[in-house]
Formats: C-alpha cells, structure tokens, sequence
C-alpha cells in the first residue's frame, strides 16, 4: 500500500480549511477528484495497451512478409545457385577451355579472334563472380533466425508431403490390392466345405433310416403292451417314453424282464423281440452316428484351417493398416487405414452376398441359405483376425515401450 502524504496543518480558516469547505458546499467528498483521475489514467493505459497490441501485431505481420520474401528470394536464388548459374558456369568454362587450345595452337591468329578468346575469359570471370555474389547473398539470408526456423518448418513440411505420398501413392493401393484378394479366398474356402458337406446329405439320411428302425421296432413293443392292463406293462411303457439313450432304455427293460413272473408271458414276448432285434440294428444306428459325426469333424477341421489361413493373412493387413495410422499420425494428418480395410473388405463379401439371392432375400442377404456356410467361414476370419491384430498391436505397444526405456537420457 502506498502511504499517503500527510498536509500540513494550517490555521482555521485557511487554505486546507477552505478547500474542505468548497468541497463540502459543492456536496462532493473531497477525495473524489484523485479517483476519476486515476479512472481516467486506467483508461489511458488501456486505450494505450490496445494501440500497443495493434501496433505488435502490425510488426508481426510485416515480419512475416518480410521472411515470406526472403523466403522466397532463397529458394530462387537456391534454384540460381543449384541449376542455372552451374549450367552457364560449365558451358561457358567449356568454350573457354576448347578456345584457348585452339589459341595454343596458333588458329586465333587474328585481333576478333583474340577478342572472342578475352570475351570467353570475361563471361567465365562474370558467372563465377555472380555465383559467388549468389553464395554470399544466401548466406546473409540465413543470418536471419526467423528465415532459418521457417526453412526448418518448409523442409520438415515437404518431408512430411514425400511421405505422405508415398504412403498414399504407393502403400495403399498395395494393401488395397491384398485386400482384394481375400474375398476369393473366402469364397474358395467355401467351395471346399461346401463339397466336403455335399456328403452329407447321404450319410444324414442313413442315419435317420437306421435310427426309424430302432424307433419302430420300440414302438411295435409298446402298441403290445398298450392292451395288456398290467403292473409291468405300465412300467415299459414309461421305460419308452423316459428320454435315455436306446442302451439305458435297454437296460432298465432287462431289469423289469428279470423281475417278471411266470404268467407274464404275452409280457415277455413283447420284451424278447424288442431285446433280440434292437441289438444290432442299434448297432449299425451307432456305427452311422459315429461316421456321421466323424465326417462333421473333419469338416469343421478343414473349415477352421481354412479360415485361419485366411485370418492371419487379414490381420497381418489389419497390422500393416494399424503402422501406416501410426506413421501418418506422426506426420499430423489422418487418413484411417483400416477402417478403410474393413470397409473394403465388408463392401466386397456384402456384394457377393447379395448376388447370390433374389426377391426379398437381397433385403437380408447373411440371412438366405445359399450364403450360410459363406457367412460362417467370414465371420469365422473376422472374430479371428480381431484377436490377432489386436495381439500384434500390443506386442508392437510394448516393444516401443520398451525402446524408450532403454533408450538413454539424454545430457
């Protein structure tokens, strides 16, 4: 806080007294009139800082214009030094040179041709004195820090542009290309299981035959026993209807035959037919079970080969994808690679989804039946390449961690 000056004191009556009072009969505190004027110096100020910020952003702009041309007088006097003067430099020295062995041999015996041979020597003395008037008037632009930051800025840019096109020129439509040939592989994966199922049918047929004749030859015993009104009838009848497997079914009839007395002969013989011929038709119902089961495995093993063939060859693009992102976030720029994958990927299978349908199915392709085994094998590759990309990206995540930790501090 400033301390505030003390008067001194005067008379009653006088000039401190007086002033008071004039205050007083205009009916206004006497400390008034330093506040407005401080109020008004405040303003002051901050009408001066305003014309002081325009003032600033008036230097800067001019600056800028200022390094934009000398900017500019650099590049063209880069491209002087670099391309045209050397071009003039060599070609002028080389007239020189082929004169002067000519004046060696006595040719240019006469006064013009002597003349042509101090020309030659002077245009030569004159384009190495421009180039060196040319080296000079570079190395004062570069004395100007602010040129030498904007090189930095323009050179990092046009790296960043080489880059950028490589990558967009060259990269891409290489992985796009890769891209492209994973519908077919997915549509040839397809064919194969569809010709390994084509078996099937054949085999499912035999199948429900042998398991009719189980089921007919048990519903023949219960039409049997149906008519008979007695304890052990009622229990194999339920014995039928229980949902075990036929051996469990089987087994409990043998434990109620064991247990039947002797005037249960029409229950017997219901029960022996069904325990002689059940046997091996059972058998071959198995048997059919089990080849039936053995071909879907091997389905399902070739179905899984192939879909992790093409899975690894798709994550591996997906990862390439993931690099490219990276590198080109690095640069500041964003082009999305692989959604751009997936979406290239995903546009082409709905195609062909779609193709294979008509009528109100081409509204829900996936859905129709001709494309059941296409839409298992793809999203058999998608749910597996998801997993694998996303281990490969925080295996390279972590391998980059670890590079900065080992990395060194730097002084």
């Amino acid at each position: 806080m400033v301390p505030r000056a003390v008067p001194d004191r005067t008379e009653p009556g006088g000039v401190e007294n007086g002033s008071r009072q004039e205050a007083g009969a205009a009916g206004v505190p006497g400390d008034l009139g330093n506040k407005e004027a401080q109020e008004r110096t405040l303003a002051e100020i901050r009408e001066f800082s305003k014309e002081l910020e325009a003032r600033i952003r008036e230097m800067e702009l001019a600056r800028e214009v200022e390094t934009k041309g000398k900017l500019a007088t650099h590049d063209e006097l880069l491209r002087e030094a670099q391309e045209n003067n050397p071009r003039l430099l060599d070609a002028a020295r080389s007239e020189l040179e082929r004169l002067e062995i000519l004046a060696e041999r006595g040719v240019l015996s006469r006064p013009e041709d002597q003349a042509q041979l101090e020309r030659a020597r002077q245009l030569v003395a004159d384009v190495e004195k421009r180039q060196q008037m040319i080296d000079q008037k570079i190395t004062e632009l570069l004395a100007d820090p602010a040129l030498n930051v904007r090189l930095y800025e323009e050179a990092k840019k046009q790296d960043k542009t080489i880059e950028l096109e490589s990558i967009t020129k060259k990269e891409l439509p290489k992985l796009e290309t890769e891209v492209g040939v994973l519908p077919g592989d997915i549509t040839n994966a397809e064919r194969e299981i569809s010709w390994r199922r084509a078996d099937f049918s054949g085999k499912e047929k035999a199948v429900q035959e042998a398991g009719r004749a189980v089921y007919d030859l048990g519903t023949h015993m219960v039409e049997s026993l149906s008519v008979l009104q007695t304890d052990e009838s009622y229990k194999l009848r339920r014995v039928m209807q229980e949902g075990d497997s036929w051996e469990e079914r089987i087994t409990k009839i043998l434990a109620i035959r064991g247990r039947m007395g002797v005037f249960r002969g029409k229950e017997k013989a219901a029960v022996d037919e069904l325990l002689v011929k059940a046997p091996p038709l059972l058998t071959a119902f198995r048997e059919k079970e089990a080849e039936l089961a053995r071909m879907r495995e091997d389905v399902r093993k070739v179905r899984e080969e192939l879909s992790a063939g093409i899975s690894a060859k798709y994550a591996d693009l997906l990862f390439r994808a993931y690099l490219i992102d990276e590198r080109v976030g690095g640069l500041q720029f964003w082009i999305g690679t692989r959604q751009r994958v997936r979406d290239t990927l995903r546009k082409a299978m709905d195609q062909i989804a779609a193709r294979r349908v008509s009528g109100r199915g081409r509204d829900e392709p996936w859905r129709a039946t001709e494309n059941e085994i296409l839409y298992q094998i793809f999203h058999d590759v998608l749910d597996q390449s998801s997993q694998r990309v996303d281990e490969k990206i925080q295996q390279e995540q972590e391998r980059k961690k670890g590079e900065q930790v080992a990395k060194p501090a730097t002084p």
